[in-house]
C-alpha cells in the first residue's frame, strides 16, 4: 500500500510491505545531502524550508555549484535566505561565493559566468536565487 503523508511540511511517501515500512522525504534524500556538502548552509532551517517549497532550485544549486567552480577556484560558497523587508513575504536564496581572487579578476570571471551560463540559468530560478562574489 502507497500513501501520501504531510510530515511537518515536508512531502513523503509511506510504502508499507509485508516486512518494512520506509518513509522517503525530500530534505532528506541524497541530493539535499550534497547540497550540505558542496553550500554553507547560514541559518539552515530557513534554507531548508525554501528548499523544500521551491524544490526545483536544487538541481539548479547542483549544477551551479559546477560552474562556479570552474570560474573561481577553490571557491567557499554560503547559501542563506534574504528576506526583503519592504515587500513583505519577498525573500531570495543567495549564494555567496567567496574567492581569493582579486576584485579585477573576480569581476572579469563574473561577468563570463554570467554571460556563458547563469543569464540563461537564472530563469530556471524564478527570481529565487541570486549569486554573488565576493574577492579577496
Amino acid at each position: 500500500m502507497i500513501q501520501a503523508l504531510d510530515i511537518g511540511g515536508a512531502n513523503a511517501i509511506l510504502i508499507r510491505g509485508d516486512s518494512s515500512t520506509m518513509i522517503q522525504t525530500r530534505t532528506a534524500d541524497a541530493t539535499f545531502s550534497s547540497i550540505e556538502s558542496f553550500y554553507s548552509l547560514k541559518g539552515k532551517t530557513s534554507v531548508t524550508r525554501i528548499l523544500d517549497e521551491c524544490s526545483f532550485l536544487i538541481p539548479l544549486l547542483l549544477e551551479a555549484h559546477g560552474k562556479i567552480d570552474a570560474y573561481f577556484p577553490n571557491p567557499e560558497i554560503s547559501l542563506e535566505v534574504i528576506v526583503d523587508q519592504e515587500a513583505k513575504g519577498d525573500y531570495q536564496l543567495l549564494a555567496s561565493v567567496s574567492t581569493n581572487l582579486g576584485a579585477e579578476d573576480a569581476y572579469r570571471r563574473l561577468k563570463e559566468f554570467d554571460r556563458t551560463w547563469w543569464l540563461d540559468a537564472m530563469v530556471q530560478s524564478q527570481g529565487l536565487l541570486c549569486i554573488s562574489v565576493n574577492p579577496q
